[in-house]
């Protein structure tokens, strides 16, 4: 099962679409999901992990926004660190590379830390719409 399979979440579909298959995706503008129950996965680096490396822990994601954007490249400057306190970009350097951005009523969250709770101020509420895309303007 993927890692889209088993959470409540919305994501680009032609996105979760070339992951599946392992193709390159052809986003068109930039892109916005969201797991507002967060997740886990075995790797902030490999899309296709199916168990973390040896020691490492599984990645446990607070409840976040994604954004998805043509050029992953262009991501290239950002932190990769999901302990960072704030957004970081996951699978960095693969074609799936993405912005991960922690949303929560009290604070911003780590991918290690206690993901709080939603629906506060502040945070991004439960009826969120999904991926919305953005107007090529943007």
């Amino acid at each position: 099962m993927g890692p889209f399979e088993s959470q409540p979440t919305r994501v680009p579909p032609c996105w979760v679409e070339a992951l599946s298959a392992r193709t390159e995706p052809e986003v068109e503008s930039v892109g916005f999901g969201y797991m507002l129950q967060g997740g886990s996965t075995p790797s902030n680096t490999d899309p296709f992990a199916n168990a973390p490396a040896d020691g490492e822990p599984w990645l446990e994601e607070p409840p976040h926004v994604m954004m998805v954007v043509p050029d992953p490249a262009a991501l290239e400057a950002l932190p990769t660190d999901p302990d960072n306190g704030g957004p970081w970009i996951m699978w960095q350097g693969t074609p799936y590379a993405h912005v991960m951005m922690p949303v929560q009523a009290d604070g911003v969250g780590t991918a290690r830390g206690s993901p709080g709770t939603l629906g506060g101020a502040g945070a991004i509420g439960r009826r969120g719409r999904g991926w919305q895309p953005l107007p090529r303007a943007f």
